[in-house]
């Protein structure tokens, strides 16, 4: 029975749900050699000797201040802010690209653009060109407006 108790708080103490109370027994089973766990009783031994030492039932807390109080804490004085580190990512990520294309075009340059070819004058060719002139006058004066069309109409 009492092994059965003793492997209960073992287990209550590895999984830090063990109290005060508890942990002395375990501290005095491990202390006349009860205790079945040579990991804890190792760890309770350690313990042991630390308070002999003068360590204190309160050094676990005062280290943890200690630790706590000396962890880093980000404040908005201290660096840039997430904002300022993604724009500057994303300006540094554009120049880069910016500048590889750059670097490819000019290594690459593209190919000329070629020549019309020259079509002999026929009167298809001559009317084609005429009704393209005549688009053309038209999309202009469209894109004008419909009061200034009215002003170039023909008196």
């Amino acid at each position: 029975m009492a092994s059965t108790r003793l492997e209960t708080l073992s287990a209550r103490f590895w999984q830090g749900q063990a109290s005060p109370a508890e942990e002395e027994e375990l501290r005095m089973a491990a202390a006349s050699g009860l205790l079945d766990d040579p990991e804890l009783s190792a760890y309770l031994h350690f313990l042991a000797q630390t308070r002999q030492e003068g360590l204190g039932q309160t050094f676990d807390q005062k280290m943890m201040t200690q630790v706590k109080a000396s962890a880093p804490r980000p404040s908005s004085s201290e660096g840039p802010s997430r904002a300022w580190l993604w724009a500057g990512g994303m300006a540094a990520t554009f120049a880069l690209l910016l500048s590889i294309a750059l670097v490819s075009w000019q290594a690459d340059p593209p190919p000329p653009v070629p020549a019309p070819p020259v079509v002999a004058s026929t009167p298809t060719v001559e009317a084609y060109g005429e009704v393209k002139k005549a688009l053309f006058i038209l999309s202009r004066n469209l894109h004008r407006g419909f009061e200034s069309q009215a002003d170039q109409r023909p008196q």
